[in-house]
């Protein structure tokens, strides 16, 4: 429990008006668990006006993986969950979509500013350990190098910046990533879930 408390903790840091995060949906698109705390006028107002069916947070997050920005999902024009936020205060956001061991965790953060590009990636990260933290603990095993490379790209650093802070060259920070990912295969189909199986374990 002091676990996911770290990671919520983590995430309202990047999203001070606010989370929605849903964990483990499942094929009819219902999460296990849910958990909101943005303000409750709009919360109410969400969900008297069955704002669910025009959200597109929610639609991006059922029918893809991965991370944007509200401004990127709101386009088109048509009235929505992200623009009737505005009236609301809420105008800056990620929404994140990501899928660990089978289970998906999908989420609408609400920024006061527009997120960057190194927030998008540290909350998509805590996002997954936070689904992680759902299954049981993996045993992640990395050399002191990996580690290092690891926590920097958990930091929100590049490959050329992770190259820079280590000295070492890009093509060496690739190979730690793929050696990395493919010692710990079992536990990780992807880099990004293996970042946040290694802060789950607290190995980086």
């Amino acid at each position: 429990m002091f676990e996911q408390d770290s990671l919520l903790a983590r995430l309202h840091e990047i999203a001070e008006d606010g989370v929605a995060i849903g964990l483990g949906f499942n094929q009819m698109g219902q999460p296990k668990e849910h958990l909101c705390t943005y303000d409750d006028a709009w919360q109410k107002h969400y969900w008297e006006n069955e704002l669910i069916f025009s959200d597109p947070v929610i639609a991006f997050g059922v029918n893809n993986l991965g991370a944007v920005r509200w401004s990127d999902v709101a386009a088109g024009g048509a009235a929505n969950a992200v623009t009737i936020a505005r009236d609301f205060g809420l105008t800056n956001g990620i929404v994140l979509s990501v899928q660990v061991d089978g289970e998906r965790a999908i989420a609408g953060l609400a920024t006061r500013s527009r997120p960057s590009e190194a927030a998008i990636t540290e909350a998509r990260i805590v996002l997954a350990a936070l689904q992680a933290s759902k299954s049981g603990e993996p045993q992640i095993i990395l050399t002191q190098r990996q580690k290092e490379v690891l926590r920097l790209i958990a930091d929100g650093a590049s490959a050329e910046d992770t190259a820079h802070e280590l000295e070492i060259d890009i093509s060496t920070v690739n190979f730690h990533k793929r050696e990395a990912l493919k010692k710990n295969h079992l536990h990780a189909k992807n880099f990004t879930s293996l970042l946040a199986s290694a802060i789950r374990a607290a190995v980086i």
